[in-house]
């Protein structure tokens, strides 16, 4: 079915799901107004309170989407969620059309980077399971800025496993499986494509490991880093940064549960319970 629009001069034909594309984004971009006025406390127009001034000195430097612990986010009841996670949720913390708007800002900040560095190519590195709807949304958004400045840079896909939780607990030792050829890295720009750095020990080890097989650059997009104690101190290049609350949906897990949840929710103790394993592996 189509539906078309009228102007004064010209018709525009749209698809329904080009329509939904755009309801969408200007969905996304409604969302993070109503996020900044949340997280905002604002006295006479200035940050008088020290920790308000503070507070925006960090999402200066953190150079990307802050969201802030007092957050409270968005009642579950307000979206659409499967009933298999009725009663799971604490509440909604990123809506799926923020995910999308962000995407498209961090699509064109990556083509920035490369066009900057006179790249060639790109070899795009997916950390499974957590990343690959993440890198499906990220490539659609570089292959059309891409095609909208009509430059070449072509781009390849390879994938890496990891394995660095049991339900909420971070293991010993993050185990890296399927990095393949060590030869098809050298000389090449990867950027990694990771859900959420969390502690920092997954891709600092992944990044060392990469480094020692001669690439040119590497690079991360990451599409949460986590605020905790202790940690590492890695900044991904890109991304939002959440409070430290173990989060489900977008294709980030809680034991290979709440992947297909459309938005970025937090789990409550009830879906911690449900969907928990026996923990084998030795925690940090």
């Amino acid at each position: 079915m189509l539906t078309s629009l009228i102007t004064s001069s010209t018709t525009v034909t749209l698809t329904l799901s080009q329509i939904y594309y755009i309801l969408d984004i200007a969905c996304g971009f409604l969302i993070s107004v109503l996020v900044w006025m949340n997280s905002s406390v604002l006295d006479n127009g200035n940050h008088s309170n020290p920790q308000i001034r503070d507070m925006s000195s960090n999402m200066i430097k953190a150079d990307c989407v802050v969201i802030e612990d007092s957050f409270r986010g968005f009642p579950t009841e307000y979206f659409c969620t499967s009933p298999r996670y009725d009663e799971c949720l604490d509440y909604v913390l990123i809506p799926n059309g923020m995910i999308k708007d962000r995407l498209e800002k961090m699509s064109m900040d990556i083509v920035d980077y490369y066009e900057a560095c006179n790249a060639t190519s790109i070899t795009l590195m997916c950390v499974l399971k957590g990343g690959f709807k993440f890198l499906a949304d990220l490539v659609d958004g570089l292959e059309r800025t891409v095609r909208a400045r009509g430059i070449v840079l072509p781009m390849s896909v390879e994938f890496v496993r990891v394995k660095s939780y049991v339900n909420d607990v971070s293991i010993h030792e993050p185990i890296l499986t399927g990095l393949g050829d060590p030869s098809e890295y050298k000389d090449k720009n990867v950027l990694v494509v990771e859900d959420i750095i969390d502690t920092g020990k997954t891709i600092t080890k992944l990044i060392s490991h990469l480094d020692s097989l001669s690439t040119k650059s590497v690079k991360v997009a990451s599409l949460l880093v986590k605020r905790t104690s202790p940690r590492n101190d890695y900044r991904p290049d890109v991304g939002f940064e959440v409070p430290n609350r173990f989060v489900v949906g977008y294709a980030l897990d809680y034991n290979d549960n709440f992947r297909d949840l459309h938005h970025i929710c937090v789990i409550n103790e009830v879906g911690q319970k449900k969907f928990s394993v026996p923990c084998t592996s030795k925690p940090v």
